[in-house]
């Protein structure tokens, strides 16, 4: 194996100490070849204390490293995909150690080569704080190189080739390593969905340098990065069954949608309010405008109460309405046929989009008009970028989706815009973002 530099962390002056390594009959991209191996056996140390990590298995001793790394202050972000022992990695390390002069320099027997040292691989993306440290930020493989202790009966990192980029081993250059599992360079398009999560947090990672806002529990915005999610690849569906055409989308809310024409896109922003302050049991705060001016307060129509509308008039009458979801359902039913962009537009108040937020409203009454609602956010603590997640429905009724954001495969939207936010069916002014009272 073609031995790499490996970059060892930065003394207090900053100071990179490379120490080159010979690993037998691997070949990295960037590498050197070099017939000599640097000795860093027992100074694991002048990689930081956590660098001397051990256990019973080689891979876990890897898991634990990068698990420290991910830990230290000039760490932004490091997600692990995946750790495995290299059958393939071990064998030619072990073909070239074997009789090796730094073998006998070591005192170390060819049997001791064959039983006590093993390569391990990792698979993980990292971006670091590059005004303390200046080590590259991406995706890589990472071989480490570990060596049995007898007398621990633990595994301990002796060397490891420094990391390579994924790019290399997507497009030919490099072979993958036989220990991980490869993915197709669609799904490294997609890395931030995961199919098997059932809500946006458990769907939707944040991109590299990226940290998801946390929201305080019970509140409007913790309901919504939360919201449920049918399972990837569901298609929306129109109110009369049909499946809507387009691939603006990438994931539909669990909710349900009705079989008449009226959960449009200032329905599904009223709706998603109305059905947080309804798991809140906040019945007081649930009242929508109709476009006619009619204040419709669903806790006055659970005292008993119902809605007559007779073309611009329209009063409350005596009914056997009460607090149930059934109930709270067909209020909401009266809401959509009667309020729209233009009513809601002029209940929510104006704001600045330096001012941003989850559960935030991009709204232009019209008619036609159009809304989405603003459902998560994340925050580049490195550079102060915010960017976030859209949710909406449209005409005819439909299910609630989540928008695809700015580039193939994401649903992120970057706050870094001056006047004009493009939405895969509307476009909207900065100064249409509202909030609510």
């Amino acid at each position: 194996m073609i031995a790499k530099k490996l970059k060892m962390i930065i003394n207090t002056l900053f100071v990179v100490m490379l120490i080159m390594a010979v690993i037998a009959g691997c070949t990295f991209a960037g590498a050197k070849s070099n017939n000599e191996v640097t000795d860093t056996d027992d100074k694991m140390s002048s990689d930081g204390p956590y660098f001397n990590v051990s256990a019973s298995e080689p891979a876990q001793t890897v898991l634990d490293f990068l698990e420290a790394e991910k830990e230290q202050e000039y760490t932004l972000s490091l997600d692990i995909y995946e750790v495995a022992f290299s059958e393939s990695y071990t064998a030619e390390t072990i073909d070239k150690f074997k009789g090796s002069d730094y073998a006998k320099s070591k005192n170390w027997t060819d049997e001791y080569v064959e039983n006590n040292i093993v390569a391990v691989a990792a698979y993980y993306s990292v971006q670091y704080d590059h005004g303390k440290i200046f080590y590259d930020d991406g995706e890589f493989i990472r071989t480490f190189y570990l060596k049995y202790d007898d007398k621990t009966s633990l595994w301990s990192i002796w060397d490891n080739d420094g990391g390579v980029e994924i790019d290399a081993f997507l497009n030919g250059h490099r072979q993958w390593p036989d220990c991980l599992t490869k993915p197709n360079k669609e799904r490294v398009a997609v890395s931030l969905i995961n199919a098997k999560g059932s809500s946006i947090t458990e769907r939707f990672d944040v991109p590299l340098g990226f940290v998801r806002l946390e929201s305080e529990e019970r509140s409007f915005a913790y309901y919504l990065q939360n919201l449920p999610l049918k399972p990837d690849g569901t298609k929306v569906k129109y109110y009369d069954g049909r499946e809507k055409p387009g691939n603006g989308y990438l994931a539909v809310v669990d909710f349900t949608l009705g079989k008449r024409d009226l959960q449009q896109c200032a329905d599904a922003v009223i709706r998603l309010r109305a059905e947080y302050l309804y798991n809140e049991k906040r019945f007081h705060e649930i009242h929508f405008k109709f476009v006619s001016g009619f204040n419709a307060e669903f806790s006055k129509w659970a005292d008993g109460y119902g809605i007559s509308v007779d073309g611009n008039r329209v009063s409350w009458i005596n009914n056997n309405n009460n607090s149930s979801y059934e109930s709270f359902q067909k209020y909401l039913d009266i809401v959509y046929a009667y309020a729209s962009t233009l009513s809601l537009e002029n209940e929510l108040i104006t704001k600045p989009l330096s001012a941003l937020a989850i559960g935030d409203v991009f709204i232009q009454g019209g008619s036609p008009g159009h809304c989405v609602i603003v459902v998560d956010m994340a925050l580049n603590e490195n550079t102060g970028e915010k960017i976030f997640m859209l949710a909406q429905s449209y005409m005819p009724a439909q299910d609630i989706q989540i928008l695809k954001g700015d580039s193939e495969g994401s649903p992120w939207f970057s706050a870094n815009i001056e006047d004009i936010l493009k939405t895969p069916e509307w476009t909207f002014k900065v100064s249409h973002l509202k909030t609510w009272e």
